[in-house]
């Protein structure tokens, strides 16, 4: 059956929103973090090198996007900012994809199998954060 939502529209008919980027963000924050959590595949001697650091670029980036997204521009100066946090949140999507990466090489019971959710979320995240920063041509024009 398939899972309703509370609007009680079927997951599969769900629509982006405008603010999908944002959305995708936090669930990948949650699914990172409960990951790393996991005792059978993060053990604890591990979690200090590698996972917590995976769960504050995750933080990281949900702070960038809502930094970015708090940032109304009405001048060139705002304009800048906020392009230059979107920036920010697209690095740090990379910089998630190597701390994975290096924790599959380094950590025996991690499989990159494990992990195909949290990859997916990361490439679907930079698609919509470059076209969040693309869209800000529009209020270029309107400065």
């Amino acid at each position: 059956m398939e899972k309703i939502t509370m609007s009680q529209v079927y997951v599969k008919d769900r629509k982006e929103t405008k603010l999908q980027f944002y959305i995708n963000a936090l669930e990948l924050q949650v699914e990172i973090t409960k990951y790393v959590m996991k005792e059978k595949i993060v053990p604890k001697k591990w979690r200090f090198a590698i996972g917590y650091d995976l769960v504050k670029k995750a933080d990281l980036l949900v702070d960038f996007i809502t930094m970015a997204n708090s940032v109304y521009p009405s001048s060139w100066r705002e304009l800048l900012i906020r392009k230059i946090l979107q920036t920010l949140a697209v690095a740090m999507c990379f910089r998630l994809q190597n701390k994975l990466i290096l924790m599959e090489k380094c950590i025996e019971t991690v499989k990159i199998e494990q992990m195909d959710k949290m990859i997916e979320l990361i490439a679907h995240e930079i698609e919509l954060l470059k076209a969040w920063r693309k869209s800000s041509k529009i209020i270029k024009e309107n400065i």
